[in-house]
């Protein structure tokens, strides 16, 4: 009996080792896989540029804002520092510049501020004067665009500015916020409508308490508005010589207080009292224009205002019409006057002549009809002119 020859099950179950169809799928897979990486990491690359008195840090993304800030760090980088006395030779030096860094979101700030500095959960821009840092967040906390950040950068760079011109010398929060508001703003509607409610309300913060950081963003926007109003109080009557003066002064080593008073001719508390005065003393005013009072009394003035108009409107409409009417009323005076000086009399000539109505014909004209029926069309000239009357 012939015996079966082993299976060897090995060999029975094995499959043939399959090969790529396509060799170059296999490349195409390996170099996408490899340049994604280096795609992401190229656009959150960080790029330094100096322009003008600024060393700016940027992503890829962000080319267009260093340009839009070319203008601060060219021109009004300098006028800030001029205006508050502050050297800015070393400005135009790169290790000297004024160090921005731009984020996406004030989330990622922290990780770009120096070292054991922690920062305000309601922040926005945010300035190292000792490090000679800005971190400048291109969007909001609630997420949307940062549309002011031009003005956000002038008020920082206000705040670098002040610290090298006063040498670093500790002085009221209430002093550094009001000028780099100044420096920073023309005008704000938000300023002025807190510097309204204050004044309505009676409710004015005393620099003391201005001077306590406030908690939100909503208390130190009104904290900062007290503290521009009351800046440019005194700055209104001495000018920015006498801030300059002042930080000056404190960068000597002199006492915040007693430099106020020379910089500005007065004592601060002086100051603060006659700022309080003007600024309660004008609520009187805002009460009287708010009340029912005057609301009726200026329905009033409007109502008598346009009752005048509209009689002025109505004389110049009957003189326009009058000089309109003119020639007729002239032509009239005259006809009038010529049946008077001749009723019988009928004018002959194509001027004066008396035609026979349209559709009469000779025999209608004839002396034997009745004269009730002739119906006659006169013709005059008047100035120049030839007028029908009918």
């Amino acid at each position: 009996m012939k015996r079966a020859s082993p299976t060897n099950h090995s060999e029975s179950f094995s499959r043939p080792r399959r090969r790529w169809a396509h060799p170059g799928i296999a490349w195409l897979l390996f170099a996408l896989l490899w340049a994604l990486p280096a795609t992401l990491w190229a656009s959150a690359a960080r790029h330094t540029t100096h322009v003008g008195g600024c060393l700016i840090e940027y992503e890829a993304r962000h080319r267009g804002t260093v340009t839009a800030l070319s203008d601060i760090c060219n021109r009004d980088i300098f006028h800030i520092y001029e205006q508050l006395g502050a050297d800015f030779s070393h400005l135009y030096q790169r290790s000297g510049a004024v160090n921005i860094r731009i984020v996406a979101h004030p989330d990622q700030m922290p990780q770009h501020a120096p070292p054991g500095i922690s920062l305000p959960a309601w922040s926005g821009a945010v300035a190292f004067p000792g490090h000679n840092l800005i971190l400048l967040p291109l969007a909001r906390r609630d997420g949307g665009p940062n549309t002011g950040y031009e003005i956000t950068l002038l008020h920082e760079l206000s705040h670098i500015a002040f610290h090298r011109a006063s040498g670093g010398a500790r002085v009221p929060r209430w002093f550094s916020e009001g000028v780099a508001i100044l420096q920073s703003e023309r005008s704000s509607i938000g300023r002025r409508g807190a510097m309204w409610w204050s004044s309505l309300s009676g409710d004015l913060p005393s620099l003391a308490d201005i001077e306590h950081y406030p908690e939100g963003a909503m208390a130190a926007e009104h904290a900062y508005a007290m503290a521009a109003d009351f800046c440019a109080s005194f700055i209104g009557r001495g000018g920015w010589r006498g801030v300059r003066y002042l930080l000056k002064l404190l960068s000597e080593g002199e006492d915040f207080a007693r430099a106020f008073d020379t910089a500005f001719g007065r004592s601060l508390h002086q100051a603060e009292a006659e700022w309080r005065s003007r600024v309660l003393g004008s609520s009187e005013w805002l009460l009287l224009l708010t009340s029912s009072t005057a609301a009726w009394s200026g329905m009033l003035v409007l109502f008598v205002f346009a009752w005048i108009r509209a009689r002025e409107r109505k004389r110049q409409q009957i003189e326009r019409m009058a000089q309109e009417e003119a020639p007729l009323d002239h032509l009239i005076e005259t006809l009038s006057q010529m049946a008077l000086d001749a009723p019988d009399k009928m004018p002959e000539s194509a001027s004066g002549a008396a035609s026979l109505a349209d559709g009469d014909s000779p025999d209608d004209a004839s002396p034997e009809k009745p004269r009730a029926r002739r119906r006659m069309r006169m013709q005059i000239r008047v100035d120049g002119r030839i007028h029908t009357l009918h």
